[in-house]
């Protein structure tokens, strides 16, 4: 392969940053929850760091496009590490104190990051590999992101709840220890995830490459390939009603996973930091399983077809979750959740790269990205609502999650024949 040494640098870079960048997001929400019991106030902040990266979203292409992905990399995990480590720094010299704001602002900051990481490694990663090797890049990156999620979740296991009389329980499995961790501070968590970020940079400037395409730069402005998007849709209605009812899944799954699980782990299950942590691993255990094993376990089902099975499954789990109460069971949810969820996305953008031409696929997506971006803040100004922050109605919120995603169904299995036919599958 190509560029092996940039793609080592460029992978190593994403696992240093990517480790502590989980753990904070595990960290904040928790921070709010079990230490200020300010879980509405996050989930109002939330709404708002969502309102401004709707935009973001859209500029953050434009950038991807412009400019040197190396650069854009090195800049901004920069700017995100001397925000983070700031924070951290802050609360060592004010004994370990961080006003709600400064915590507000490092997540706001990482969550829009974020929003421009990702989409920047992975055309970078196209960018210094030939075409036949875009399919491994892609896997590779899907892989080592949830893997690094494990990992965040099982570290941030031990740093948020520690380990008490020298037991430890990681992935909802408890272990004895010959000693004993005191749980870390959030400034001590921000000192320890700002420094990754600097480190990262070092990494990344070492990366050397030849690139194996030449970019082209996309000049267009925001709102003509809003336009574009949503004319293409006009004529495809039946595109339109799939990419948008198979994406309500995911918008649920991002909002629950900062919104809703920190306030339902500490108040419906009553357990602590790490029933918490634990559960983002197994979710992040079943994403990754889903993006090894999903093809083949559904190779004989139409792409359509398995989305529809994996978003009832997505809903029923949902469902379940605002009734039971059994730590085990809690586990193999998030784990279902995380294989329905990957599961979906995946074959979701299969059917799309099948049915909409390469020219306005960015252009597609663009829209869907918008109209995710404003369900997700319906979301989010509903279960901010005081109602589904307290014991036993928190629970409630997985209850309208599940009925939403399984009310999406509805319609695209009123069409699903149509479905088969423009995909070449009946």
């Amino acid at each position: 392969m190509e560029n092996k040494s940039a793609i080592f640098y460029l992978f190593f870079a994403n696992i240093v940053s990517g480790i502590a960048q989980g753990i904070s997001l595990l960290a904040i929400p928790w921070y709010f929850t079990d230490v200020l019991g300010k879980s509405s106030v996050f989930a109002l902040s939330f709404g708002v760091i969502t309102a401004i990266s709707l935009f973001w979203q859209l500029y953050a292409g434009t950038l991807i496009d412009r400019y040197p992905r190396k650069n854009l990399f090195m800049v901004g995990s920069f700017l995100v590490g001397m925000v983070v480590l700031g924070a951290g720094i802050y609360g060592e010299f004010n004994s370990n104190h961080l006003p709600m704001a400064l915590v507000i602002g490092v997540f706001a900051t990482t969550q829009l990051f974020f929003n421009i990481h990702y989409p920047t490694l992975y055309a970078f990663g196209q960018e210094i590999t030939s075409t036949r090797n875009y399919s491994k890049i892609n896997s590779w990156i899907e892989i080592q992101g949830q893997s690094t999620r494990i990992i965040a979740g099982a570290i941030g296991a031990v740093l948020l709840s520690g380990t008490g009389t020298d037991e430890l329980t990681v992935l909802g499995l408890k272990m004895h220890l010959p000693f004993e961790i005191e749980p870390w501070n959030l400034n001590e968590i921000f000192l320890m995830d700002g420094a990754s970020y600097i480190l990262a940079v070092l990494i990344i400037a070492r990366i050397r490459y030849r690139p194996m395409v030449e970019k082209q730069v996309n000049r267009d402005g925001l709102w003509n390939r809003l336009i574009e998007g949503f004319q293409f849709l006009r004529k495809n209605p039946l595109i339109f009603r799939f990419g948008v009812m198979s994406h309500m899944l995911f918008a649920f799954v991002l909002v629950q996973i900062v919104v809703l699980l920190p306030v339902y782990v500490d108040k419906f299950l009553e357990s602590g930091a790490d029933v918490f942590a634990s559960g983002q691993a197994w979710y992040a255990i079943g994403a990754l399983s889903s993006g090894v094993f999903i093809r083949k376990v559904f190779h004989r089902f139409k792409t359509s077809q398995t989305v529809m099975i994996l978003m009832f499954v997505g809903g029923i789990t949902a469902i379940y979750l605002s009734m039971g109460k059994v730590p085990a069971l809690f586990f193999i949810s998030t784990f279902l959740i995380g294989v329905t969820n990957a599961g979906t996305r995946i074959t979701r953008v299969t059917f799309l790269f099948n049915q909409v031409p390469n020219h306005v696929i960015g252009r597609t997506n663009s829209v869907f990205s918008v109209i995710n971006t404003a369900v997700r803040g319906v979301f989010i100004a509903i279960f901010s609502i005081p109602y589904f922050t307290e014991n036993p109605t928190v629970s409630m919120g997985y209850a309208i999650g599940g009925i939403v995603i399984l009310f999406s169904l509805i319609p695209l299995w009123n069409k699903r024949k149509r479905l088969f036919e423009i995909s070449g599958e009946l």
